[in-house]
């Protein structure tokens, strides 16, 4: 116990146990961390928080995973356009290569555009509220 010099004893019925137990597990803690997290968590937010969102380790990886992907994207879609821009300023451009090349970018683009898309959804619903990263 070491650090902790307070001891807190609390009742639960069997089905609140049992969320404790299963939150916990899914968030990769004991039972006294995830109590001790989400007491600071509380303690930490006003009275017009909308509310506090726990992100556990897996989905935080999932959505920084996600968020460099589409900046990868970008950037050879980036990279592709300065290709392109390059050759025309060089040399004569065969406009079928041109047209195949500029498609292969809008497609590439298009994949961010959805991408992007799902992550400010997924994050939309986080809006106005605090976000908690759970540690490993």
């Amino acid at each position: 116990m070491g650090r902790y010099t307070s001891r807190f004893e609390l009742r639960l019925g069997e089905g609140d146990e049992r969320a404790l137990r299963d939150a916990a597990a899914r968030f990769g803690m004991g039972r006294a961390e995830l109590v001790r997290t989400l007491v600071r968590a509380a303690a930490q937010s006003d009275a017009g928080d909308a509310g506090q969102v726990l992100v556990d380790p897996r989905t935080a990886v999932r959505i920084e995973r996600d968020v460099r992907s589409l900046g990868y994207l970008l950037n050879q879609c980036a990279h592709a356009l300065n290709g392109i821009a390059k050759s025309c300023r060089e040399q004569e451009v065969d406009p079928a290569a041109l047209a195949e090349a500029l498609e292969g970018v809008r497609w590439d683009l298009a994949a961010v555009s959805e991408g992007a898309r799902a992550v400010q959804e997924g994050l939309g619903r986080l809006a106005g509220r605090q976000a908690l990263r759970m540690r490993p």
